[in-house]
């Protein structure tokens, strides 16, 4: 579905240090037009070397994960990624300079985990395996970002959803390596200590990685 282009003005407004500081932004957006993708929550985008968008996207209504892409129309294609119930919220997505997809998703099934899904060119299925598993808790996966190195291997920068702590992992020789950055929890303030709502990770240069995270225990943004 396309709609009429327009410009517009957006105002954004950044709350930083959970309501100690009030900063606004102001930043002039072009929008040249959008297209709706179908139903969901959680989404996460990459754009590949061709500009093609690539879409994950948790749909509430079946409780499953899907992948979109665009045809050579550019018309808007899905395929389900995970089915079963409670997969794909915190989704991340990732597209190598090979077209390697990398899709990175909780699942909570008793116990919450982080899986990761992947296709490289030419293959029509994908492949599956856990992720990152720092062991801090039975509850990791939450506000989940990825990024890819210089080697095209992810790395991911998540919260224990139990213990409220900052985790990140990478993929390297054929298995994942996870490790807790910062501790968010303090006994007598669980939902106040904690680092919480969101992560973004990056790789720099030197092919070090980056992350940025809220701590809302002490209203920071880290």
């Amino acid at each position: 579905m396309k709609r009429r282009a327009f410009e517009s003005i957006l105002i954004l407004s950044l709350l930083w240090g959970c309501g100690r500081d009030l900063e606004i932004a102001e930043i002039s957006i072009r929008a040249i037009g959008w297209r709706v993708v179908g139903p969901g929550m959680y989404s996460s985008l990459a754009i590949d070397r061709f500009g093609r968008p690539h879409v994950a996207v948790y749909r509430p209504e079946t409780r499953a994960l899907y992948y979109y892409t665009t045809d050579e129309r550019g018309n808007w294609v899905s395929e389900p990624i995970e089915e079963t119930p409670d997969a794909g919220r915190y989704n991340a997505i990732a597209v190598a300079e090979d077209d390697t997809i990398w899709i990175a998703y909780y699942v909570y099934r008793g116990e919450g985990f982080i899986m990761v899904a992947y296709r490289r060119p030419g293959e029509q299925g994908w492949t599956y395996m856990r992720g990152p598993d720092s062991q801090q808790s039975i509850n990791e996966g939450g506000y989940l970002s990825m990024a890819l190195d210089f080697n095209r291997n992810p790395h991911i920068a998540y919260v224990d959803l139990e213990g409220q702590n900052l985790l990140y992992g990478y993929y390297a020789e054929g298995s994942w390596h996870g490790f807790a950055i910062d501790q968010g929890y303090s006994p007598g303030c669980y939902h106040v200590c904690r680092i919480d709502y969101t992560t973004s990770l990056k790789i720099n240069s030197s092919g070090e990685p980056v992350i940025k995270y809220y701590d809302a225990g002490n209203g920071n943004l880290k």
